[in-house]
């Protein structure tokens, strides 16, 4: 482990305290809110085995597979997986690395990330590692953060608003043209501390659905069940900028409207990335 990565684990260990968990913990009990999460719950009820991704103190995937003996979480952070045995100590929690599963292939009928993604450094290979561990037939959630869309961005990202858009536009419009090896999601630098957290201040990348999906096209066993940037839970709240706050809640307004009317590429732009996907021998039918 390099200098660098020895600090950056350190400042996580105190950044992600049980003050932080907490926090989690309440978020996650506001899970009627979320369209995305309450769809988790419906495919978790009819399958066995189920393995929740950056699960943290347990709350979220006690609430999706109701406390069930067949589901399993992992996470990097031991205060985290301490407070989640001791809540829910029916489900089987284990501390380790989403970058590296230790589970044989095919163990799980229903594997899922939430909000997970944007806070981690190699999130293609998170992907890859959730489909080697889903079985022929099962299922696979992904839900984060749209950070990457052209309406929402990081509170970390500090991008010029209007080479960010224009970025972004012409990125969207060319990206079948683009490779699919990588998610193409912007990296941001992280401006939580020890001492000064607020929600998403730790990102690291900002997802992209457009991105994803094109990324996902690249697996020849994976068909898309459902897809949305949510934009059911559209706000006009956005990150701090020195000007222009009136036109940016304009244009995200317009967004919205062109957006919930299925509109290319305005209905991928909405808060959050929402995938469910089946893993299966497929024909490749890809296009956004």
């Amino acid at each position: 482990m390099d200098e660098l990565t020895m600090i950056e684990t350190k400042l996580k260990n105190k950044i992600y305290n049980k003050y932080y968990y907490r926090l989690a913990q309440s978020a996650s009990l506001e899970f009627h809110k979320n369209p995305g999460l309450e769809t988790f719950k419906i495919i978790a009820n009819s399958k066995e085995a189920v393995l929740e991704c950056g699960c943290g103190e347990g709350t979220k995937l006690s609430e999706i597979t109701k406390k069930s003996k067949n589901a399993y979480g992992i996470d990097f952070s031991s205060k985290a997986i301490k407070m989640a045995k001791m809540n829910y100590p029916i489900i089987n929690f284990k501390q380790g690395d989403i970058e590296k599963l230790p589970y044989k292939n095919e163990s799980f009928d229903f594997v899922y990330t939430t909000f997970v993604l944007e806070h981690t450094e190699n999130p293609e290979l998170i992907i890859k590692e959730i489909c080697r561990v889903t079985k022929m037939g099962g299922y696979i959630g992904l839900i984060c953060p749209n950070f990457g869309s052209f309406c929402y961005r990081s509170p970390c990202s500090k991008e010029n608003i209007v080479k960010r858009s224009i970025n972004i536009l012409l990125r969207d419009i060319f990206i079948p043209f683009f490779g699919k090896n990588t998610l193409h999601w912007q990296k941001v630098q992280p401006i939580a501390t020890a001492q000064n957290y607020k929600s998403d201040w730790d990102t690291t990348i900002e997802p992209s659905l457009i991105t994803t999906l094109h990324f996902l096209s690249n697996f020849e066993d994976l068909r898309i069940i459902e897809k949305s940037s949510i934009w059911e839970l559209f706000t006009t709240t956005q990150p701090k900028v020195k000007y222009g706050k009136f036109v940016i809640k304009s244009i995200n307004y317009i967004c919205y409207i062109l957006g919930r009317s299925k509109l290319y590429p305005f209905k991928y732009w909405g808060p959050q990335l929402f995938i469910v996907l089946e893993k299966n021998q497929f024909e490749n039918d890809y296009h956004i």
